[in-house]
């Protein structure tokens, strides 16, 4: 679902007389998903081109740390292999929505640079995740940490500088030994090698955080849009996209488990005005001092976590 939105948000920024064309790296898509793509991309999307780059090498990090479960933000790493016809790509994340038109961050000078990306907000600087077995510099410690979620590429520039198989020996080098393996890997590999972009190309939506006039919001946060029904702005553009190219297709009602009350409704509502509430709190402040939290399964150090989640 979030590959679907992601998809239609970019086609609804497009100018009437732009073309794109979009490569779908499949990393293990079925095949009711990959018809249903065929199927909107030809009959509303007409100057659109939807291409499907199957992503044949997941075993190549079977010793790396899966994100979410899944090898599938590695086959960024062979994107210029991929996209062997390409000179130049954005690469996007599957939970972005594109909110205002791609044409601006398309045509940056990358000023010599092999990729453009924004700082990472919560990572911030290099030494924030780097494996112990690599000694840093302290200007090395203190460089900026770039989000992999979003970036511009000279993929010519990728293949002859050999970037993919630097990051492939770093990643086979420091295996398990980093949070977040492809992404620490690119920024060690294109460290003094990346044109910084404004925020606004990549604003990380966590925690609330949100600001409007992004022109790519990045929804790291857990759980996803399509996961759980969330009551926060900063989710409407993803939802208007999500109604307005997929609510009449029943082919994809499946997908958002809007049907589910306890799990995409009431748990939300939940989390967002239950949880840290002044009622919540004194609940959780009786049930300590009649000693019953061992009783219903939850411990005091839990109890108070929640009663801080309140901001």
């Amino acid at each position: 679902m979030g590959l679907l939105t992601t998809i239609a948000s970019v086609y609804e920024q497009l100018d009437a007389n732009e073309a794109a064309r979009i490569y779908v790296l499949d990393c293990g898509l079925r095949a009711q998903q990959l018809k249903h793509l065929s199927r909107l991309s030809s009959t509303r999307m007409p100057n659109l081109e939807l291409r499907v780059a199957p992503f044949k090498h997941a075993g190549t990090f079977a010793r790396n740390r899966k994100m979410s479960g899944s090898s599938a933000p590695y086959a960024r790493v062979m994107l210029a292999r991929l996209l062997a016809d390409e000179s130049r790509a954005i690469y996007l994340d599957v939970d972005t929505c594109v909110c205002s038109a791609l044409g601006p961050l398309w045509r940056t000078d990358l000023a010599g640079c092999t990729a453009g990306a924004v700082v990472d907000p919560f990572i911030k600087v290099r030494a924030n995740d780097q494996p112990h077995s690599v000694i840093l510099t302290e200007e090395e410690r203190s460089a900026p940490y770039f989000n992999s979620g979003v970036m511009l590429i000279d993929l010519d520039a990728w293949r002859a500088r050999n970037v993919e198989a630097k990051i492939l020996e770093h990643l086979d080098r420091h295996a398990g030994a980093m949070r977040f393996c492809d992404q620490t890997s690119l920024n060690q590999v294109l460290c003094g090698d990346i044109h910084w972009l404004d925020e606004r190309y990549n604003f990380l939506v966590r925690h609330g955080r949100w600001q409007p006039a992004m022109t790519i919001l990045h929804f790291v946060d857990n759980p996803k849009p399509w996961e759980v029904a969330n009551f926060h702005a900063c989710y409407r553009p993803w939802y208007r996209v999500w109604v307005r190219w997929h609510l009449g297709h029943a082919a994809t009602w499946w997908v958002v488990p809007w049907w589910n009350p306890l799990h995409f409704w009431l748990r939300p509502i939940f989390r967002n005005y239950v949880l840290g509430s002044k009622p919540f709190v004194s609940v959780c402040q009786l049930l300590m001092r009649l000693g019953l939290l061992r009783w219903i399964g939850l411990s005091e150090q839990k109890i108070t976590s929640y009663t801080s989640l309140r901001r």
